[in-house]
């Protein structure tokens, strides 16, 4: 019986002991494969893959040397070059047509017509007006001005400038020129000094041109067109004509003149575009007869 108990406890040894290696033999396997004991429940995150650092460099043109730098052409506007002129009319032969104490209102409105008939080759006259006349006729002024007429100052009420006061003076020249601005929108440029009367105190106070004639028609005297035609066709280049846009007789020598000088290659013009034209330039509180 004892015999029989020492082989169970022998054998229970026995398998105890080869438990015990099998045991001893798993635990080296697992070292094996973690060699470095990580706990295997950590999952690694991968590193971002890292690539090589750009080697472009971007291309900087070089700065030129003063030698390949080019020199810069100015950008020049309306430029006059030698033997050259922006102005058309600077080789045209010119006259200037005035007309003196108007508006009235059929009489200039005649003459207009023919300036608009003639339209075509460029005709435009001065018209001198008074500033008492130009409030009764304001329609007509502004139909000279629209046509590319000139329409510039003959005082307010036609006194002579050399025997009235400097205040007075300068009213007549001034508020003559406010009823021609209220009317056309542009300051008259010009002064013709009534009877063409001027002295050293008109020279200081009225600060315009003043625009006398070279040929005086005397419509205003003899009344006769054909006289008037006769007379204004003696024109030549530069002259200043003077006539009176008053009775009906000028009105119809105005229809002959205007086409006679336009046949014989004349361009007629105002005043300001005929001294404008010739290069000279008009100076306040200076008389000039002609523009030659």
């Amino acid at each position: 019986m004892n015999r029989i108990v020492f082989i169970y406890i022998r054998a229970f040894f026995v398998m105890l002991i080869c438990a015990a290696m099998l045991f001893c033999l798993c635990g080296c396997t697992v070292n094996d494969n973690n060699p470095n004991n990580v706990n295997n429940d950590i999952v690694e995150v991968p590193k971002p893959t890292s690539y090589p650092t750009p080697t472009f460099v971007p291309t900087v043109e070089p700065s030129p040397t003063p030698e390949q730098t080019a020199a810069a052409t100015p950008e020049v506007t309306g430029a006059i070059m030698p033997g050259e002129t922006d102005n058309p009319l600077s080789e045209e032969k010119l006259v200037a047509l005035t007309f003196d104490d108007g508006p009235y209102g059929e009489v200039t409105n005649r003459i207009l017509d023919v300036v608009e008939q003639y339209a075509e080759y460029g005709v435009h006259v001065t018209f001198f007006a008074l500033g008492s006349q130009a409030e009764k006729f304001p329609n007509t002024v502004k139909r000279a001005a629209d046509l590319g007429c000139e329409v510039a100052n003959h005082t307010y009420s036609h006194k002579n400038l050399t025997k009235i006061s400097e205040d007075e003076r300068t009213s007549q020249v001034e508020d003559t020129a406010d009823i021609i601005e209220s009317i056309t929108g542009t300051r008259s440029k010009l002064v013709r000094p009534p009877y063409g009367a001027k002295n050293d105190d008109v020279r200081a106070t009225v600060k315009y041109p003043l625009i006398l004639w070279s040929i005086d028609t005397l419509d205003w005297k003899t009344r006769d067109t054909d006289s008037t035609v006769a007379e204004a066709l003696k024109a030549v280049d530069g002259d200043i004509v003077l006539m009176h846009d008053v009775r009906d007789d000028t009105a119809a020598a105005a229809e002959q003149i205007i086409p006679a000088l336009v046949e014989q290659g004349y361009k007629l013009v105002t005043v300001s575009e005929m001294f404008e034209a010739k290069g000279i330039a008009l100076e306040n509180g200076k008389a000039y007869r002609k523009a030659r």
